[in-house]
């Protein structure tokens, strides 16, 4: 692309009383690179230096932000890594949760990186940790001297395919989930499979809610993938099987293929909402009790009844979703899912979404559409007909 293509000013005169009016328009390029390599923080793999540092001898400097557990279990070989290779640092070991997922944190790292004195171009902030960490760190990068370069290795399943994928940052303000943040991509995403090993089964099972995601609604192969493996995939944690990494790859693929063109969220008819109508009131609701992906689970199997319900989804397709979600250790729905609850959260998702429900709607396994027209009549039935299930499922 041309510099002349990348931006045009015109001017023109558009009502009497205005003397002069500019327009400016302006397209950036933009690409970000996400990569997996195993045993990232290994000294014999140089993958991190190489990418993070472009091979420089001297002068390397960093700031690492790091989630206390990952920091207790892995921090003397990540800090024995960083000066094996010569690379100085600075670190905040930082404890994160939904509830710390606040502007508080986000001063805390931007302070540090101020003590630092982290330049803005030359040397990334490198942040180590789940999915609520990478968001507090890709937004303070975001404010930080109004851009800082943030490479983030995510050591979670929930991170790794969807949290660190995408271009949204956000925390949490005045008890609604992700309401401050921006759009804001890291110079690169790197994805290291073997920190899934240290994840309890619930946390590792929170990020195979957001793969189940793209397989409903996108990828019928992705489906197939999770049912062959549905009783060995949290014992093995990804690793061990070439499916594994078929599994991680097209997760990615699939949400990079529906982020990319739309990256801005110029549309707000996007297939990758779906889960995420009824969850993120239902989250905040039940913050200490269910984890982002639990209630991603639960809004999605609400979500393929309703589907059914509207006569879009088969029974056939309904019934190996939910037979998905048990045998995968998903929840399927939560004590405080009532119909004023799942009501309240689609206006609110409404106000989100200028005005329109967009709601993705599985129409077979692995293809959706949307839809505008949901009633609080065929919530209420969902609801009920969920509790009877339920009972079942469990």
């Amino acid at each position: 692309m041309k510099k002349s293509d990348c931006f045009s000013i015109e001017q023109s005169i558009v009502h009497p009383l205005i003397q002069c009016s500019f327009v400016s328009r302006t397209v950036k390029e933009h690409s970000y690179e996400i990569m997996e390599s195993l045993d990232l923080f290994d000294i014999s793999n140089p993958t991190l230096n190489d990418q993070c540092f472009e091979k420089k001898e001297a002068g390397k400097r960093c700031f690492i932000v790091i989630d206390d557990n990952v920091y207790h279990i892995y921090g003397h070989s990540i800090l024995n890594y960083f000066k094996f290779y010569n690379i100085e640092y600075g670190i905040k070991v930082l404890t994160v949760s939904e509830k710390t997922k606040t502007i508080d944190s986000v001063l805390a790292v931007a302070n540090e990186l101020d003590q630092f004195n982290l330049s803005r171009r030359n040397e990334p902030m490198i942040a180590i940790g789940g999915g609520v960490l990478t968001d507090i760190c890709s937004l303070t990068a975001n404010l930080y001297r109004r851009s800082t370069e943030c490479i983030k290795i995510p050591t979670t399943l929930m991170g790794q395919i969807d949290a660190a994928i995408g271009v949204k940052t956000g925390i949490n303000f005045n008890g609604n989930k992700n309401r401050l943040g921006t759009y804001y991509s890291s110079g690169k995403v790197l994805i290291d499979r073997t920190f899934l090993q240290s994840l309890g089964d619930r946390a590792f099972n929170n990020g195979l809610s957001e793969i189940l995601k793209m397989a409903l609604i996108k990828e019928p192969v992705l489906f197939e993938l999770l049912e062959k493996h549905k009783f060995a995939i949290c014992k093995d944690r990804m690793l061990g099987k070439n499916d594994y990494s078929t599994i991680i790859q097209l997760s990615i693929k699939s949400m990079l293929e529906e982020l990319a063109p739309n990256l801005w969220e110029k549309s707000l008819e996007r297939v990758v909402d779906f889960g995420h109508t009824f969850s993120p009131v239902l989250e905040m609701k039940a913050v200490g009790d269910l984890y982002h992906g639990e209630a991603v689970s639960i809004d999605m199997a609400y979500s393929v009844l309703l589907a059914h319900e509207k006569g879009v989804m088969s029974k056939e397709d309904l019934d190996r979703a939910l037979n998905l979600f048990v045998d995968l250790g998903l929840p399927t729905d939560h004590a405080l899912c009532t119909q004023d609850l799942l009501i309240t959260a689609l206006d609110d998702t409404c106000t989100h979404r200028a005005g329109k429900q967009n709601f993705p709607l599985p129409v077979t396994i692995g293809k959706s559409t949307f839809s505008n027209d949901i009633t609080h009549d065929e919530i209420a039935k969902i609801v009920h007909r969920m509790k009877s299930l339920h009972v079942e499922l469990v």
